[in-house]
């Protein structure tokens, strides 16, 4: 099965936001800050139904990145990034 270029680069796009959170140290308390926060939780598996190529494998870390739905209002309505 071929991956397309786009696939693959949706993929990267998504895990580079959890690598620099991750990378960062600990984050702020979610109610207090209107910082980004971040939740370490189970890597889906497959991480991309039928395209076993994107599986990650075990040296990487999954989780939820919480920021600010407006950055113009950083104490508005939050959302959840996997």
């Amino acid at each position: 099965m071929r991956v397309s270029v786009r696939m693959l680069a949706l993929g990267c796009a998504a895990m580079a936001p959890m690598a620099l959170v991750s990378a960062c140290g600990s984050a702020p308390d979610p109610e207090t800050s209107s910082a980004a926060t971040y939740t370490a939780a189970a890597c889906p598996s497959p991480n991309v139904p039928g395209v076993p190529q994107l599986d990650l494998g075990p040296d990487f870390s999954c989780g939820t990145l919480t920021v600010p739905e407006d950055r113009s209002r950083p104490d508005g309505r939050r959302i959840d990034l996997a």
